[in-house]
């Protein structure tokens, strides 16, 4: 049987959408809307802060201290990979509404260690209730992104 041209075209364009669709993926983390909603290089930066992993199950002590299971979690999602080797603890610092700084017990890319997953740094901290709610998260410290830029500085607040 002699295979159909039809059958051809049709790998060939589903080949070149993926190929598009990878590239625009893959371009994605560089540029951000402004406000103004133009396309424009902002640079490294969190992109997210979430609170609202509370009580880190057991099995978090397989990645972190064992003081971390049962506080809280808090992932935050770079714009950029970001260097195994420079992630700690004392990299980060979370602002409490009554303007106290928490060090974080844990800091992990764990367990996303494959090399288009390295922009997710999991917190994990008791940020309790005294101090009321985190308000925002800087990193104060050495952490690098793969190439060796510093992010010192960056800073999230909602």
């Amino acid at each position: 049987m002699k295979p159909s041209s039809q059958g051809h075209t049709m790998v060939r364009r589903t080949g070149t959408l993926l190929t598009l669709a990878l590239t625009l993926w893959a371009c994605g983390g560089e540029a951000a809307d402004s406000p103004d909603g133009n396309q424009a290089d902002t640079g490294p930066r969190i992109l997210a802060a979430y609170h609202g992993l509370e009580a880190l199950p057991g099995q978090i002590s397989l990645i972190c201290p064992a003081e971390a299971v049962g506080i809280d979690g808090m992932p935050l999602v770079f714009s950029v990979q970001i260097e195994q080797g420079s992630v700690s603890p004392e990299a980060f610092a979370i602002e409490m509404e009554d303007g106290t700084r928490v060090t974080p017990v844990c800091a992990t890319l764990a367990p996303a260690f494959e090399l288009l997953e390295q922009r997710t740094v999991l917190l994990a901290a008791d940020f309790g209730t005294d101090h009321g709610a985190p308000v925002a998260v800087e990193v104060v410290g050495a952490l690098n992104d793969l190439l060796g830029n510093s992010l010192q500085g960056l800073r999230r607040a909602d």
